[in-house]
């Protein structure tokens, strides 16, 4: 399970709080089953090539969730064990952030937002439609395929 460190939590407290109203959107299709992938870098899943994609009545969004601990490794390689030596180094570091990496940064704190929303607490998940929990399923075709399989028997 992820554990996000107390720096992780300020960074999700900082970035994150446009994912609490996100939380609360309705479903804009009620047809179109909504799909949330939550992964890890040790938790990955297969079956979906972007971050966003409509497959087949399915609009699938894949949250990572490692991006702020892999970001803090960054910063942190190779600094000096002089501990003022370190923190101008690191300042420095944080002055040559991009947009990008502020923009990845800010999608892995609404993602943690959202996992906690969920209650999700282990990876691989895949949500769907904000009510239902695939937990530990690699591979999203084969988690659709459970879900569909569960609905068709909920419905008989």
């Amino acid at each position: 399970m992820l554990r996000p460190s107390v720096k992780c939590m300020l960074w999700l407290a900082l970035l994150a709080l446009p994912a609490a109203a996100r939380c609360a959107e309705p479903v804009a299709d009620p047809k179109r089953v909504t799909i949330d992938v939550f992964i890890t870098s040790t938790a990955p899943t297969t079956g979906i090539a972007t971050a966003h994609e409509d497959v087949e009545g399915f609009a699938i969004t894949l949250h990572r969730l490692d991006g702020i601990e892999r970001f803090e490794a960054e910063l942190a390689d190779g600094l000096p064990s002089d501990a003022e030596q370190a923190k101008r180094q690191v300042l420095a570091r944080m002055k040559k952030v991009s947009r990008i990496q502020r923009d990845a940064l800010q999608g892995t704190a609404e993602s943690l937002a959202l996992a906690l929303h969920y209650g999700v607490d282990r990876y691989p998940a895949i949500v769907f439609d904000a009510r239902w929990v695939v937990y530990g399923v690699s591979n999203l075709q084969r988690a659709i395929r459970l879900y569909q399989d569960w609905q068709r028997s909920v419905a008989e």
